[in-house]
């Protein structure tokens, strides 16, 4: 969705605001499921983006120009399993009418990258200035401008944090005897952060 107000509309003079908003839903169910897998190794995926802005432009005498802009833009996205347990894999090796051997995993249980959450934030102000200004027998537009951004991100990681069992073949999986068992000991969490600013300075002309 956007708007426009023309704020101030004369001889010499405008101020024009215009203000935007855009969002996005996304949910998917029975996501990360493989064809040997069962349906319980999967689960469900949400992803959300959100961007708003608004910039204020105004034009003075035909020559100087300035645009003022605000933005600021968030997504976010999750994953959910369907069974909080321990991921199993069963190796399977087949052999086939033409001679030869195939090998493939049964996998069933919770999923070992599930859950997971990720958000990213944005926030960005910018200025440019500009105005002709001839030079010569040419018409130069010299710009001025500077921005600055905040920009923040947070992701919190639990691969391996129920476990995974691996057998090495049916017959192991129905005496229960994996051939080991792994998993992580704590979630990993990340938090970063970074502010960043910048000034330029340009001239734009037309060589006849």
């Amino acid at each position: 969705a956007r708007v426009d107000w023309n704020m101030v509309q004369r001889q010499g003079q405008s101020h024009t605001l215009s203000a935007s908003f855009n969002t996005n839903v996304n949910d998917m169910d029975s996501t990360r499921i493989g064809v040997l897998d069962l349906a319980q190794h999967g689960g469900d995926t949400q992803s959300n983006f959100r961007l708003a802005s608004m910039s204020l432009t105004s034009r003075i005498n035909q020559k100087w120009t300035n645009n003022l802009r605000f933005s600021f833009n968030e997504n976010w996205n999750e994953t959910f399993p369907y069974a909080d347990l321990p991921e199993g894999r069963v190796r399977v090796t087949s052999d086939f009418d033409d001679g030869t051997r195939g090998t493939a995993n049964l996998v069933f249980g919770g999923n070992r990258g599930m859950p997971q959450e990720s958000y990213a934030r944005d926030l960005q102000l910018r200025n440019d200035l500009s105005f002709l200004q001839p030079i010569g027998s040419s018409i130069h537009r010299l710009k001025l401008g500077g921005t600055i951004q905040r920009q923040r991100t947070n992701r919190r990681d639990t691969d391996n944090l129920f476990g995974t069992f691996t057998f090495n073949s049916l017959d192991d999986f129905e005496a229960n005897l994996p051939e080991r068992y792994e998993r992580a000991l704590a979630e990993r969490v990340t938090r970063t952060g970074t502010y960043s600013a910048g000034l330029y300075f340009g001239d734009t002309w037309r060589v006849s």
